[in-house]
């Protein structure tokens, strides 16, 4: 693999972020990761960015939220259901209450899951949201601490195939990380 800025100089790795191919003279190292000259700046403003624990505190938070709901929710469920005299029906507000609980909790426990891995941000945020519907007090201050921290998550993005080797390469590529060429669905308009 030869070197996306001087094609006649072997290539000794891959951009980082758009997987063009650089020469030892074009490589910049930041973080242990390898950025070309172009991505460099942009590199550097990757590595100063740190993760702080607030997506992990949120989705503890929510996490919590969503096991007291569903725990909740199961008291409710059998309460509304538990009946002393034949003659007596079930209290169905008291079940509906319950029953509204757990899926909530449910809820609260998927999505802020992917809040604890950094993953998803928009399921992140639907499990805080879960989690204020049901447990306010829990859910509150977990839907905060997710918000706040939108740009600590991972972008969910498909990876594009490269034509020529086809590699598998991250969304926004420009080139291919395994044989240099130009990916054609990764440029800005089409």
């Amino acid at each position: 693999m030869k070197c996306a800025t001087h094609p006649d100089v072997d290539a000794v790795g891959v951009c980082s972020n758009c997987g063009r191919a650089v020469c030892s003279a074009c490589r910049t190292m930041v973080g242990g990761r390898t950025y070309c000259p172009i991505c460099a700046t942009g590199g550097l403003d990757i590595a100063r960015s740190k993760h702080t624990g607030k997506p992990i505190a949120g989705g503890v938070l929510g996490i919590i939220a969503g096991v007291v709901g569903v725990f909740l929710g199961i008291i409710f469920i059998a309460g509304g259901t538990t009946v002393a005299y034949p003659w007596e029906s079930v209290d169905w507000s008291e079940v509906g209450i319950g029953i509204a609980l757990v899926i909530l909790g449910v809820l609260a426990i998927l999505g802020s899951s992917f809040a604890v891995a950094r993953r998803n941000f928009t399921l992140s945020v639907i499990g805080g949201v879960s989690a204020l519907l049901g447990i306010w007090p829990l859910g509150l201050p977990a839907l905060i601490l997710i918000a706040k921290s939108r740009n600590e998550f991972q972008a969910a993005s498909p990876s594009l195939i490269c034509p020529s080797c086809g590699r598998d390469n991250p969304r926004g590529s420009r080139f291919c990380m395994n044989c240099g060429r130009e990916l054609r669905g990764s440029r800005p308009g089409l």
